[in-house]
Parts: C-alpha cells; sequence; structure tokens
C-alpha cells in the first residue's frame, strides 16, 4: 500500500527525529524550526517558510495565517513545542488543509518526553 508522498514524508520524519534527537525538549518553537531549515536545505529539499494562506468565507478574504513549512509545495508542517498535544493544535492543522490547496500535513510536537509527528490528509484526498 503506498501512502501519499510517501518517499517525501519518509525523509522529513528523518528529518524531524534527528532535530528532536540532537536538541532535545524545551526550547522555543523558533529553534526547531531554523534547525529544520537548515537540514532542508542541506538536503536539498524545496521549502517555504511561513507561507501565508487565506481563510475565506463566501469568497471573501476574512483572515490570514502564516504556515510554519511548505515541503516542495505539497506538505505543510507545522511546528509545536509543548508539554502535551492538544485538539486545539490537530483542529488547526486540519483548518490550515481544508484552507489551503494542500492534501497532507504533519503536526510536530517537539516539547514533550517524545516526539509526537501527526499525519493529516485533506478530506478531498480520502474520499477520492
Amino acid at each position: 500500500m503506498n501512502f501519499l508522498y510517501q518517499e517525501l514524508t519518509y525523509k522529513l520524519r528523518g528529518i524531524l527525529f534527528e532535530v528532536y534527537n540532537l536538541l532535545g525538549p524545551g526550547l522555543p518553537e523558533k529553534a526547531y524550526h531554523n534547525a529544520i531549515i537548515r537540514e532542508l536545505k542541506s538536503n536539498q529539499i524545496h521549502f517555504e517558510t511561513e507561507k501565508v494562506i487565506y481563510i475565506k468565507y463566501k469568497e471573501a478574504n476574512v483572515a490570514k495565517q502564516r504556515l510554519d513549512l511548505v515541503i516542495d509545495n505539497k506538505i505543510i508542517i507545522e511546528i509545536k513545542a509543548t508539554n502535551s498535544m492538544h485538539s486545539l493544535f490537530e483542529k488547526q492543522t486540519l483548518a490550515y488543509l481544508k484552507a489551503s490547496n494542500y492534501k497532507l500535513a504533519l503536526l510536530v510536537n517537539f516539547g514533550g518526553d517524545r516526539i509526537i509527528i501527526n499525519r493529516f490528509i485533506d478530506e478531498s484526498v480520502k474520499s477520492a
């Protein structure tokens, strides 16, 4: 069984684990963000940082959000550094998928005793 963007996701998970193993928990989100960027560059993986997306209501832009990272114009990475993974973070990540044209997101929490990586797929892909 193949997963959406399987090879790229595998590489990203390796990068995320390496960052966590070298930095450990307890740092600000920005430290992990910057370390991930260094790894993406050294692995020659295309990315955008803090990409703006617009939240629409009846075809009108009503808000904008910044995505932590967009990898290869395919995958959103949302970074957290908290003691636990809150359902609010999951809802936020799903809202980003819905508001964007991306089909896959990784929600990563570096703040606990172990790294947590949750994978989310846009509903339109699940039903296709």
